[in-house]
């Protein structure tokens, strides 16, 4: 229903209809540089930007106690008969993994890097 993105976002303040297009063009960006880029740990970096200010969106809602479930999904939920909690469950399960899966490649990329620096004999 497109009248759900004439109200405002209560953290930001703007009409849910600007932020969406404006996230919408920040993950197509992203999307773009991950798939067509050449350099891994840049698209890694990227993708734990981003799933870090979901995810820090995510807890301020917790925090200021806001319980409404998330206008992203739309009238989608309705369409194909999925309750809105299981929709936010699942959206929580995939930003938790898109979390924890960027920072444990960063992680790993660092030891790995961290390793080559000390093997690699000072001339």
């Amino acid at each position: 229903d497109a009248r759900s993105l004439e109200g405002d976002d209560p953290m930001l303040g703007i009409r849910y209809r600007y932020v969406f297009i404006g996230v919408g063009l920040i993950e197509l960006i992203i999307a773009g540089i991950c798939m067509f880029g050449k350099q891994l740990r840049i698209s890694v970096i990227l993708l734990a930007w981003l799933s870090s200010n979901f995810l820090g969106y995510h807890i301020i809602h917790f925090i200021t106690g806001y319980e409404e479930p998330c206008s992203c999904m739309g009238s989608l939920t309705e369409s194909i008969h999925i309750p809105q909690q299981v929709a936010n469950e699942i959206m929580e399960s995939i930003l938790a993994y898109l979390v924890c899966g960027s920072y444990s490649i960063l992680l790993y990329q660092w030891c790995n890097q961290k390793a080559r620096n000390k093997a690699t004999p000072m001339l």
